[in-house]
């Protein structure tokens, strides 16, 4: 379920939920499940401007995970405020 921010008009909410489940494989060990939901809700004041919140949580473990990396999990949340301050870049490419 996704509204992004892109597709938001003005003064519009905008949402996106994401989950998925699986099997890892880690060098030659037994396979481990796995998960990951990740989850924002925002505001689009206007083309310039946005405000959302968001949360991440994750046991999926990173390339380098070694044999032992059984238990681990990643939670990660925020607020984040998005704002154009000026009408044009102020670099050319």
């Amino acid at each position: 379920m996704i509204k992004d921010e892109t597709a938001a008009k003005n003064k519009e909410w905008f949402y996106g939920l994401t989950a998925a489940t699986g099997l890892q494989y880690i060098e030659d060990d037994d396979s481990l499940s796995t998960y990951r939901i990740d989850a924002k809700l925002g505001y689009k004041f206007s083309d310039r401007a946005l405000i959302n919140i968001y949360g991440l949580q994750s046991n999926i473990a990173s390339a380098v995970a070694t044999a032992g990396s059984t238990g681990f999990t990643y939670t990660e949340f925020g607020l984040r405020f998005k704002w154009i301050f000026l009408k044009k870049p102020i670099y050319k490419k």
